[in-house]
């Protein structure tokens, strides 16, 4: 894992950030599985466009 995702981690553990704010919609608008596939689209595109080491 590079810098900004064991930052994000951290904060995540820390509960500095708010996963579930009083402004956010409402809740169950995505399935766990949907939720589950949007992280792993994200972090498979996120993987596919970082520069390759030689």
């Amino acid at each position: 894992m590079d810098e900004p995702d064991e930052l994000l981690l951290s904060r995540l553990r820390e509960k500095m950030i708010d996963l579930a704010p009083d402004f956010q919609r409402r809740a169950g608008i995505w399935s766990d599985v949907q939720q589950s596939r949007l992280i792993e689209s994200l972090l498979l595109s996120r993987a596919r466009s970082a520069p390759r080491e030689p």
